[in-house]
């Protein structure tokens, strides 16, 4: 079963009723609390029984800024609002805070906040509340903001607008490679050992991955040319179907599951579902879509379609077999 968090106005679990993904998923509509004030920076672990942590307070003194940290344990079986918190302050009162990541094992909690020049990363062991060392990134483009935390296996992939840099994180952060110069990135989730990204022309959306990260080392990088486009095309729409015939439109998160990368199609209210391991890549929606009508969209619960979406801005994946 996978468990999907929705962001929009509030959190939208979405359970898939077989391991294969079926199309037929539930949609349910759960409010939090405390509620989230960033809607679109959360972070959950990739093991059973793993926690959501999410931002629940933005906080600024004139000096510096802080954020609390909202703790959910075991989302798919524990009520929400029966949390913890905690409070992560930037490292200088220029900083703004633009991103949340956790490692794959659940062990630690990465922070990012967006400088003029710089991005710094500050991690939090989950198991003993100690503060790791902090490092700083420097993007190519001093104007990138930063899009995702992604960590696995040692080693931490911090996606900007416009590049990847790769570090290891068990030794002392030390850079491992990076790649610059790539269209508008919106969007980045690991999975099966490679790292896609969705990008974003004008209103078009498509998705793009490294492949076989472990090939990649400080002796050998990953160029432009080896960022595949694999789904979707720079035409915006809302189209199912194989591989550059599906359409999206301004696509803004993406979860990874088994053998399924599941898109949260923001301006088509969509969740999409594409299958990476068939060769075809095929496409297909298997929640929201529905045309709305009015000022306002009324969000709803539902199985599949019938769901109602309003702009969904991500989705993360709680993988459990439960």
């Amino acid at each position: 079963m996978i468990f999907l968090l929705l962001f929009f106005a509030a959190i939208q679990p979405l359970a898939a009723s077989s391991s294969m993904g079926s199309p037929d998923v539930l949609v349910e509509q759960i409010a939090l609390n405390p509620p989230t004030v960033c809607s679109e920076y959360l972070a959950i672990g990739s093991q059973a029984g793993s926690s959501l942590y999410y931002v629940s307070q933005v906080k600024s003194d004139g000096q510096k800024t802080s954020i609390k940290i909202s703790r959910i344990l075991n989302p798919t079986t524990t009520p929400l609002g029966l949390g913890e918190t905690g409070k992560l302050g930037a490292p200088d009162k220029n900083s703004i805070f633009s991103g949340l990541g956790i490692s794959a094992d659940g062990s630690t909690l990465y922070a990012g906040w967006k400088t003029r020049s710089s991005i710094s990363i500050n991690g939090y062991s989950l198991v003993d509340g100690a503060p790791l060392l902090p490092f700083k990134v420097k993007p190519t483009d001093s104007t990138d903001s930063l899009v995702s935390l992604n960590c696995d296996q040692g080693k931490l992939y911090v996606v900007t607008s416009h590049g990847i840099q790769a570090f290891d994180t068990s030794k002392m952060n030390q850079m491992l490679w990076q790649i610059s110069g790539l269209p508008d990135i919106t969007s980045a989730v690991l999975g099966g050992g490679n790292l896609y990204l969705a990008h974003k022309n004008t209103d078009a959306g498509y998705i793009s991955y490294v492949n076989n990260l472990a090939q990649y080392t400080t002796t050998h990088a990953p160029e432009i040319a080896s960022v595949s486009i694999i789904v979707g095309s720079k035409n915006p729409g809302f189209v199912d179907g194989n591989g550059a015939d599906a359409r999206f439109t301004n696509i803004q998160g993406l979860a990874y599951y088994g053998r399924y990368l599941y898109v949260a199609d923001t301006n088509n209210d969509s969740i999409r579902r594409v299958d990476v391991v068939d060769t075809n890549k095929p496409v297909v929606t298997i929640a929201g879509g529905l045309p709305t009508t009015g000022a306002t969209t009324e969000i709803k619960s539902g199985t599949g379609t019938q769901a109602v979406f309003d702009t969904p801005m991500t989705c993360h994946g709680d993988c459990t077999e439960n």
